[in-house]
């Protein structure tokens, strides 16, 4: 399960070398176009500050990060990369959040953080409007965010249909990437190309016989007798069966139920998914009518009201 920046504040850094203590996480590094931690600020009490790169740790435990040895924890100078995101000073916490078209709509509170890649996973959401979210606060998908500033989150315009509960169900929506980073593409590698095949040789010309044996005696003409061509064969008439009439009880199925027999566009199996899982939050139709309470359980019914109010993918990712 992902870890909130504030559990990786404080986490002393333990060297297996010499199995001491060799410094304390002080501040998290942030890459704001891949929106991963890539660092740890070290405060070793010198006039410059240290960082330990996030490559460079183990493993990022609940009590403690370890290292290899206290050479990892190097000068942030020495780190060019790492000095320049430190001092452009990415803070995620306590961003405004505003959306693409340019509405204040909260503000961010804690976030996820995946402690074997550094991937951010998720954001604290605490709402402006709680009609929008009728809680104190939610948590947003990384795959919401379209950009990351210094004091600002810009969020994509439906973010609200991807309001969840709680850190806890960052795993099952999945989604890590961030909306504004286009997925990686490898070209594949061009097959070589065919080597041309040899050009045959040309076959020799045949030498011409000598004039005095052209001269041959003609071939006799040969006749062609036509064969003959076969007699017709002779036409059978088979007598029919005379045709039974039809019944005229028979009556063809009207249209109607025809209509009434067709498949629905929802599977069984997605219904079969969605009945008896809870609702994580309340869903209502563009009119305000409730289609479903939080807490509630999914019934049949419900997932009519929110196919005929357009909002079934919304209940869909708002269950357990």
């Amino acid at each position: 399960m992902p870890r909130i920046d504030t559990d990786l504040l404080g986490l002393q850094i333990v060297s297996m070398k010499t199995a001491t203590v060799v410094g304390e996480v002080d501040a998290l590094v942030i890459e704001d176009e891949t929106l991963k931690v890539v660092g740890f600020l070290v405060d070793l009490g010198l006039r410059e500050a240290s960082v330990l790169p996030f490559g460079d740790a183990r493993a990022v435990g609940e009590d403690a990060i370890i290292i290899a040895d206290a050479d990892a924890i190097v000068p942030i100078s020495a780190v060019g990369p790492l000095e320049a995101l430190a001092e452009k000073g990415i803070v995620i916490s306590g961003a405004t959040a505003i959306t693409e078209s340019g509405a204040d709509v909260g503000a961010v509170g804690d976030f996820y953080v995946d402690t074997e890649t550094g991937a951010v996973t998720g954001l604290e959401f605490l709402a402006e409007d709680q009609e929008v979210y009728p809680k104190e606060s939610a948590v947003l998908p990384v795959s919401t965010v379209r950009r990351l500033g210094v004091d600002l989150v810009i969020l994509r315009q439906d973010y609200d249909q991807h309001l969840l509960k709680d850190g806890s169900s960052l795993e099952r929506v999945g989604g890590t990437q961030p909306a504004s980073t286009p997925p990686r593409t490898v070209a594949p590698e061009p097959a070589p190309e065919p080597e041309p095949a040899p050009e045959p040789e040309p076959a020799p010309e045949p030498e011409q016989a000598p004039e005095s044996d052209l001269a041959a005696e003609p071939e006799p003409e040969l006749t062609l007798t036509p064969e003959p061509e076969p007699a017709p064969e002779p036409t059978v008439e088979v007598e029919r069966a005379p045709e039974e009439p039809k019944l005229e009880t028979q009556l063809e199925e009207p249209d109607a139920e025809k209509g009434e027999e067709e498949e629905d566009t929802f599977s069984s199996q997605q219904k079969h998914f969605l009945i008896g899982k809870k609702v994580l939050r309340r869903i209502e139709s563009p009119s305000g009518e409730v289609i479903a309470e939080e807490g509630t359980e999914v019934t049949s019914e419900m997932i009519k009201k929110a196919k005929a109010a357009d909002q079934l993918l919304i209940l869909s990712l708002n269950v357990e």
